[in-house]
């Protein structure tokens, strides 16, 4: 796969009769914006934009936005990636590799900081003969060998990864984020076979951008070789630091709607945990300027909207967002404006060591027993395992949880969360945040650091 960065005669995945490679042409950020000479290309796309072949007719690939290359390019039924949709693409060699190609819009200012995801079936490059040729102009290459090893292109030289072997008769996720301020990349994956599943960070330490590489902004992506695509997305971030994390999670974000969920799972230290710090840029990811977010502290709400790309505080009650430190037990309220619904990407880790948070009861004035809180660790049962770490629950108190446009209701019953007179089976999702109504006075900690 590639990415373009500038304007250029040369197409960045691989030149010449390759043909086991994937060029994950990094719909992914492959920064290089060749342009082909008597190509006649396609409409280009503005971001966020997403894919799924479901539009098109089975059958040859034409019209849309895509420009196909040396032909073999097809959408199909069959193999398709379980969760989205009925249809991919195939592309198939022929003489020279195909090359399937996407135009990105630059026009608004360009695309400096950027998220790109895909999943593939990609079919291994045999380059027992040598490497496939690598064009300065390419800002993000990588491809898979028939041994199902990674191989990226790390400024100057092909790098490769030892540990994650991939199996080329799978469907595999693929993620790129682009930081065109310090010409610097990373690759995640998945092996699952999930849509949306979290993705494991392949390279240990950011890959440069090729050399000789000009570009501020992605322009084009493009996918060389054999192999069957799907689920493209391609979006912006909000922050260009290269992240440490090992793993990477995605949340859609709705527009015009409400949507409850938990703080980017990572503990970030004071004074990046607040909306100020780097915590407020992650949290930004999927927004637009003019969207809210809302978090119920001890003063009670807090509203802040995006301006310029700047929080800023909304009515005479709230904190400052230099003052409102968050962690990854706080839940926040987003709200969207009008507009496209956007793939946020977020980095996390592990959460371990965690401190455990106050949960207020009926007589505290500013709570009146409403804490608003978001699950820090892996999906857990309501009812499973240890549970959810409260232990001092009291008989009556609820958990609301936002599921399908309304409130699913739990209550305590003083040994286990039930539905309604039944036995809760529901679960609590990574992220995931909810109401917890506590309904007794006084205060007691949530032990969430004994639930890990």
């Amino acid at each position: 796969m590639t990415l373009y960065p500038k304007e250029s005669n040369n197409m960045i995945g691989m030149n010449g009769n390759y043909t086991w490679l994937i060029w994950l042409v990094c719909f992914l950020m492959i920064i290089f914006i060749p342009v082909f000479e008597g190509e006649l290309y396609a409409s280009t796309v503005s971001l966020p934009y997403a894919n799924g072949f479901e539009s098109y007719a089975l059958g040859p690939l034409s019209a849309g936005e895509w420009t196909v290359e040396n032909g073999g390019a097809k959408v199909t039924n069959n193999p398709v990636m379980t969760g989205l949709g009925s249809k991919s693409c195939k592309l198939t060699n022929g003489v020279m590799p195909v090359v399937l190609t996407l135009n990105v819009n630059t026009s608004g200012g360009g695309y400096t900081n950027i998220w790109c995801r895909f999943y593939a079936r990609p079919t291994g490059y045999d380059d027992a003969g040598g490497k496939p040729t690598n064009n300065a102009d390419n800002v993000c290459v990588f491809y898979v060998t028939t041994g199902g090893v990674i191989k990226a292109y790390n400024g100057t030289t092909w790098w490769t990864n030892t540990i994650i072997k991939l199996d080329t008769n799978k469907w595999i996720g693929f993620a790129v984020h682009l930081n065109y301020k310090d010409s610097l990349w990373d690759l995640y994956v998945s092996t699952n076979q999930t849509f949306g599943e979290n993705m494991q960070k392949v390279n240990t330490t950011p890959l440069q951008f090729s050399s000789g590489v000009g570009s501020t902004s992605l322009q084009k992506i493009r996918f060389s070789g054999e192999a069957v695509v799907d689920g493209l997305e391609v979006t912006r971030g909000f922050t260009t630091n290269n992240p440490s994390h090992t793993t990477l999670a995605t949340k859609t974000r709705y527009a015009n709607k409400y949507e409850l969920v938990g703080v980017p799972l990572y503990k970030y230290s004071s004074p990046n945990d607040t909306l100020s710090g780097e915590l407020g840029n992650a949290i930004k990811a999927g927004m637009n300027n003019g969207d809210y977010v809302k978090i119920f502290y001890t003063n009670g709400w807090n509203v802040y909207q995006l301006n310029a790309g700047v929080w800023t505080s909304v009515g005479g009650g709230t904190i400052p967002p230099s003052d409102l430190h968050l962690k990854p037990t706080s839940g926040v309220l987003y709200q969207r404006g009008s507009g496209t619904n956007w793939t946020a990407y977020y980095m996390y880790e592990t959460m371990t060591g965690l401190n455990n948070p106050t949960i207020y009861g009926t007589d505290t004035s500013s709570m009146r027993g409403w804490n608003m809180c978001a699950w820090p660790y892996a999906n857990r049962a309501v009812n499973g395992g240890s549970g959810l770490g409260f232990s001092s629950a009291a008989v009556g108190d609820r958990i609301y949880l936002y599921r399908n446009n309304q409130y699913l209701r739990l209550h305590w019953d003083g040994t286990q969360w039930r539905n309604g007179a039944n036995v809760s089976s529901d679960t609590i999702y990574e992220g995931e945040g909810f109401w917890y109504f506590h309904k007794t006075s006084g205060t007691f900690q949530w032990n969430i650091s004994g639930v890990e």
